[in-house]
Formats: C-alpha cells, structure tokens, sequence
C-alpha cells in the first residue's frame, strides 16, 4: 500500500474516531455552556444583537461567540427568528430563513433528554482544542446541523425568571469562524 493512500486511510479513521468522541447519538445537538454578557477572552459570550424592532424579525437575534484568544479561534452561533411574511416583501426567502425556535421545556427535560443525548459541554470541548484548526474542524462538522444551546447563565435555567419549574434552550446555527478562507480570484 502507498504512503499516500496509507495517509488517506489514517485521516478517516482519525476523523471517525474524533467524530464519534464529539457526535451526538441524536439528531438534534446539544451545546452546553455558561455564558458572559462581559466581554471575555476564553470561553462563550452572548450578545442580544438590537435592531429597533426592525419588521424581518419576530424578535431581535441573539449572538453567542465561543473563542479561544490563546488558540486563535472565534466561532460564530447565531439565533433568528424572521417574520417570513415581511422577509418575501424585501427579497426571495432562502432555505437558511427557517424559523429558529426558543424552546421552553420542564426542567425534567435536561436530565431525560439532553443529559441522554451525549451534550457537548463549550467549556469540556475548549480544553481539547490545541489549535485553531482542530477548533475550525469542529464547527465545520456543526454546520447545517439543528443545534440546541442550554445556557446556565441564563436567568430561566437557574430559576430567576419563571416558576423554576422549565428550561429555555435556544436553537442557534453554526454561521461562521475566524478561519482565513481564500478568496475566490475570477480571471478576467
């Protein structure tokens, strides 16, 4: 067998091995985090984006920013929820306009349903990130997934707000990284 199909076969045996480790057993994924409205420099921010209720959106989005600033890596999520009927007003509305949801579940839920479900804990998987790269592997593998964020920052999650009997989890899509991308050059 050749170097390079040797090579080849390792990567995928690798990477199947690294996606089993990380993979949800589900089809739904589960990230868990404790979020800061503070600006930080390891870890999950979360940024309510204000857009002075402008009518595309049922409510404003919300941003969450996962980044390492001693690996190098910024990784993207982001929540919408598009007032589909003013959207088709502005421009043809795309597959990536689905309605995002906000879900508030008994608190039963956490335990009998994302606990099962093999969550990725934000602060667990930061740990085994050595490089950026590794990072970007790993929210590429995330996009066009439907992606359930549990919060325990969230006032809701800790009882605060609400009777303390429900959760809130927030569906988010994976949108970008910081990852430099070539740029597409066009002869001319």
């Amino acid at each position: 067998m050749g170097t390079s199909l040797r090579k080849i076969i390792y990567s995928i045996l690798f990477c199947s091995l690294y996606q089993n480790i990380t993979a949800q057993t589900r089809s739904d994924i589960y990230l868990i985090c404790n979020s800061s409205k503070n600006e930080i420099s390891e870890g999950m921010w979360r940024g309510d984006i204000k857009y002075d209720n402008d009518p595309v959106y049922n409510h404003p989005p919300i941003t969450f920013l996962f980044e390492s600033k001693n690996v190098g890596y910024t990784i993207w999520f982001t929540h919408y929820s598009f007032n589909l009927d003013k959207l088709k007003k502005e421009r043809p509305i795309q597959k990536d306009d689905y309605q995002m949801q906000i879900l508030i579940k008994p608190k039963s839920f956490y335990n009998n349903t994302i606990l099962k479900a093999n969550p990725i804990y934000i602060d667990r998987i930061k740990e085994t990130f050595k490089t950026a790269k590794e990072a970007w592997t790993w929210a590429d593998g995330l996009r066009e997934k439907t992606i359930y964020l549990f919060d325990g920052s969230d006032p809701m999650n800790w009882g605060e707000e609400g009777d303390g009997t429900t959760i809130r989890l927030i569906e988010v899509r994976m949108v970008a990284t910081n990852e430099p991308r070539e740029e597409l050059v066009f002869p001319d």
